[in-house]
């Protein structure tokens, strides 16, 4: 086999190896995703601090970030 060759059956080779991955993760069964009967919101209200990230350029030069977590009312729908 020349270069040509190999390189010609590479380009075939490793896009048919990625997609096999791919699907082959979608084939695997799942477990049924479990649900709690309650959730006490209140205790994720209020600041999050981050610790850790990955910045990225929206970030460049931020320190000391947070996420503020508040409750608004949802508009009821008309009628109901």
């Amino acid at each position: 086999m020349d270069m040509k060759q190999i390189r010609s059956l590479r380009t075939k080779i490793v896009p048919l190896g990625c997609l096999m991955a791919l699907l082959g993760g979608c084939a695997t069964p799942q477990p049924p995703v479990r649900t709690v009967d309650h959730v006490d919101l209140n205790r994720y209200l209020g600041n999050w601090y981050v610790i850790a990230n990955i910045p990225y350029f929206l970030e460049k030069g931020k320190v000391a970030s947070y996420d503020t977590n508040r409750l608004s009312k949802v508009p009821q729908p008309a009628g109901g």
